[in-house]
Protein backbone atom coordinates (compact mmCIF):
# COMPACT_ATOMS: atom_id res chain seq x y z
CA UNK A 1 0.00 0.00 0.00
CA UNK A 2 1.55 3.59 -1.30
CA UNK A 3 1.57 5.79 1.78
CA UNK A 4 -0.72 8.98 0.45
CA UNK A 5 0.21 12.16 3.38
CA UNK A 6 -2.60 14.81 3.67
CA UNK A 7 -3.42 17.63 6.40
CA UNK A 8 -6.43 15.94 8.29
CA UNK A 9 -8.56 17.43 10.78
CA UNK A 10 -8.38 15.16 13.81
CA UNK A 11 -11.58 15.39 15.00
CA UNK A 12 -14.22 15.26 12.10
CA UNK A 13 -12.53 12.01 10.80
CA UNK A 14 -12.49 10.40 14.28
CA UNK A 15 -16.23 11.14 14.15
CA UNK A 16 -16.43 9.82 10.62
CA UNK A 17 -14.84 6.81 11.42
CA UNK A 18 -16.65 5.92 14.76
CA UNK A 19 -20.06 6.69 13.11
CA UNK A 20 -19.35 3.34 11.18
CA UNK A 21 -18.83 1.75 14.62
CA UNK A 22 -21.82 3.14 16.28
CA UNK A 23 -24.52 0.40 15.64
CA UNK A 24 -22.07 -2.58 17.12
CA UNK A 25 -21.67 -0.10 20.18
CA UNK A 26 -25.38 0.34 20.54
CA UNK A 27 -26.40 -3.35 20.09
CA UNK A 28 -23.75 -3.95 22.78
CA UNK A 29 -25.10 -1.09 24.78
CA UNK A 30 -21.58 0.28 25.09
CA UNK A 31 -21.20 3.92 25.17
CA UNK A 32 -18.51 5.04 22.27
CA UNK A 33 -17.23 8.58 22.55
CA UNK A 34 -14.72 10.74 21.01
CA UNK A 35 -13.19 13.67 23.06
CA UNK A 36 -10.51 14.98 20.26
CA UNK A 37 -10.48 18.40 20.06
CA UNK A 38 -10.96 20.85 16.96
CA UNK A 39 -7.94 22.02 15.30
CA UNK A 40 -5.61 18.95 15.98
CA UNK A 41 -4.60 18.72 12.58
CA UNK A 42 -2.22 15.43 11.54
CA UNK A 43 -0.31 14.82 8.48
CA UNK A 44 -1.24 11.43 7.52
CA UNK A 45 -2.58 9.01 4.79
CA UNK A 46 -6.14 9.27 5.90
CA UNK A 47 -6.77 5.55 4.31
CA UNK A 48 -4.45 4.10 6.96
CA UNK A 49 -5.61 6.40 9.65
CA UNK A 50 -8.88 5.44 8.95
CA UNK A 51 -7.79 1.43 9.25
CA UNK A 52 -5.84 2.15 12.43
CA UNK A 53 -8.64 3.61 14.22
CA UNK A 54 -11.24 1.43 13.17
CA UNK A 55 -8.98 -1.37 13.95
CA UNK A 56 -8.59 -0.34 17.55
CA UNK A 57 -12.15 0.83 18.41
CA UNK A 58 -13.30 -2.37 16.92
CA UNK A 59 -11.55 -4.52 19.07
CA UNK A 60 -12.28 -2.24 22.38
CA UNK A 61 -15.83 -2.51 21.32
CA UNK A 62 -15.56 -6.91 21.14
CA UNK A 63 -13.51 -6.82 24.42
CA UNK A 64 -16.08 -4.52 26.08
CA UNK A 65 -18.74 -6.01 27.73
CA UNK A 66 -22.33 -4.46 27.92
CA UNK A 67 -22.36 -1.06 29.73
CA UNK A 68 -19.30 -0.37 29.40
CA UNK A 69 -17.55 2.48 27.60
CA UNK A 70 -14.85 3.02 24.70
CA UNK A 71 -13.49 6.51 24.21
CA UNK A 72 -10.93 7.72 21.40
CA UNK A 73 -8.38 10.98 22.68
CA UNK A 74 -6.14 12.80 20.83
CA UNK A 75 -3.85 14.75 22.72
CA UNK A 76 -0.35 17.19 21.05
CA UNK A 77 2.26 15.17 22.40
CA UNK A 78 4.33 16.68 25.37
CA UNK A 79 3.88 20.20 23.95
CA UNK A 80 5.64 19.28 20.60
CA UNK A 81 2.93 21.00 17.44
CA UNK A 82 4.46 17.94 15.24
CA UNK A 83 3.43 14.55 17.15
CA UNK A 84 -0.08 13.73 18.02
CA UNK A 85 -1.15 10.56 20.71
CA UNK A 86 -4.39 8.75 19.87
CA UNK A 87 -5.61 6.80 22.31
CA UNK A 88 -8.51 4.08 22.43
CA UNK A 89 -9.36 3.24 25.75
CA UNK A 90 -12.22 0.75 27.06
CA UNK A 91 -13.40 -0.56 30.20
CA UNK A 92 -12.96 -4.32 28.62
CA UNK A 93 -11.27 -7.05 29.97
CA UNK A 94 -8.00 -6.50 28.55
CA UNK A 95 -5.51 -8.96 27.28
CA UNK A 96 -3.29 -11.48 29.22
CA UNK A 97 0.58 -10.55 29.31
CA UNK A 98 1.49 -13.63 28.05
CA UNK A 99 -0.69 -12.84 24.83
CA UNK A 100 0.48 -8.99 24.24
CA UNK A 101 3.88 -10.47 22.45
CA UNK A 102 1.53 -12.45 19.71
CA UNK A 103 0.06 -9.14 18.57
CA UNK A 104 2.40 -7.89 16.24
CA UNK A 105 3.85 -11.47 14.95
CA UNK A 106 2.94 -12.25 11.56
CA UNK A 107 4.15 -16.20 12.43
CA UNK A 108 1.69 -16.47 15.15
CA UNK A 109 -2.08 -16.65 14.97
CA UNK A 110 -3.87 -15.75 18.32
CA UNK A 111 -7.78 -15.30 18.45
CA UNK A 112 -9.98 -14.78 21.26
CA UNK A 113 -13.27 -14.42 21.51
CA UNK A 114 -15.16 -11.22 22.39
CA UNK A 115 -17.41 -10.79 25.66
CA UNK A 116 -20.47 -11.70 23.36
CA UNK A 117 -18.47 -14.85 21.75
CA UNK A 118 -17.43 -13.05 18.71
CA UNK A 119 -14.80 -14.30 16.59
CA UNK A 120 -11.80 -12.82 15.44
CA UNK A 121 -9.33 -13.11 12.53
CA UNK A 122 -6.45 -14.32 14.12
CA UNK A 123 -4.30 -10.73 12.86
CA UNK A 124 -3.76 -8.80 15.97
CA UNK A 125 -2.30 -6.08 15.45
CA UNK A 126 -0.07 -6.54 12.28
CA UNK A 127 -2.75 -5.17 10.29
CA UNK A 128 -1.73 -1.97 11.60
Amino acid sequence: MQWQPEPIELKALAQETLAVLESTATQKEIELHTSVMENVWVQADRHMLETVIRNLTSNALKFTPRGGRVILTAQNNSGDNHLVTIVVQDTGVGIALTDIAKLFRIDTQHTTKGTEKERGTGLGLIVL
